[in-house]
């Protein structure tokens, strides 16, 4: 998950957010709407999805938390050589390394002020990685991200889907009247608003299709170079709580 403390942690999605919700969230949220996997959950992992569901499970409790710390946790995550780990010296003092490149090792007293030597630490990992791309630190994740995640935009896409789900019949100017998203004074007129409500249904409809292929947030399809081939259909015809 993304810490809290981190200077690269994309911002909040709103105002009202839970910690988790800075997250890999939004992509168990996201795949919660697909109506193929969670059919595929509904049949204990058979179907078209039965790949994606070998890793993700089922996900039909609404309880984020518990899908984390059992499944969501493992999935995005670097391998273990990537996460920070103690290394042990054996009984002479010799402390032994293995799969240790591109690791700094730091030795520092257990006793000592935990923000001084978080501080020192942090220096000396910035001093090293002069020139390393932070990019870097997600390209041996399961899952990594694809794109670079908005996490704004993805609450208001899955908020506005969510919308037209549980009122099919709405027409979108209600959408956008029951979204209570806030318009610029250009665009807060009916014909505006239907444009804006239309457009983030279609991306949410694409971030919905690319997640049951294990890609996430993909909300238009040239963001993939090359595109990948279309798996399934999405519709709206189950609604799920949310």
């Amino acid at each position: 998950m993304f810490d809290e403390k981190t200077t690269h942690r994309p911002k909040r999605p709103h105002d009202d957010y839970e910690r988790y919700e800075r997250s890999d969230y939004f992509w168990w949220a996201y795949l919660r709407e697909n109506v193929g996997y969670m059919e595929c959950c509904d049949h204990g992992g058979a179907g078209p999805f039965a790949q994606l569901y070998r890793d993700f499970g089922d996900i039909r409790n609404p309880d984020f938390m518990r899908w984390w710390d059992n499944k969501g946790r493992f999935l995005f995550c670097e391998p273990l050589e990537r996460m920070v780990r103690a290394h042990q010296p054996d009984q002479s003092g010799v402390l032994t390394l293995e799969r240790a490149t591109g690791h700094l090792v730091v030795s520092f007293p257990i006793d000592g002020d935990l923000d001084r030597i978080g501080d020192e630490i942090r220096e000396l990992v910035v001093r090293e990685r002069t020139g390393i791309s932070v990019e870097t630190n997600w390209a041996q994740a399961r899952y990594p991200v694809a794109t670079k995640p908005v996490l704004s935009s993805l609450h208001k896409h899955l908020k506005v889907w969510r919308l037209r789900r549980d009122h099919p019949k709405a027409t979108l100017d209600k959408l956008a009247e029951l979204s209570k998203f806030t318009f610029s004074p250009k665009t807060d007129n009916p014909e505006q608003r239907s444009i804006i409500m239309r457009r983030y249904i279609r991306k949410a409809r694409c971030a919905i299709e690319f997640v049951g292929r294990g890609i996430f947030p993909v909300l238009d399809p040239k963001q993939l170079q090359p595109p990948s081939p279309k798996v399934g259909v999405i519709s709206l015809s189950r609604p799920r709580a949310a």
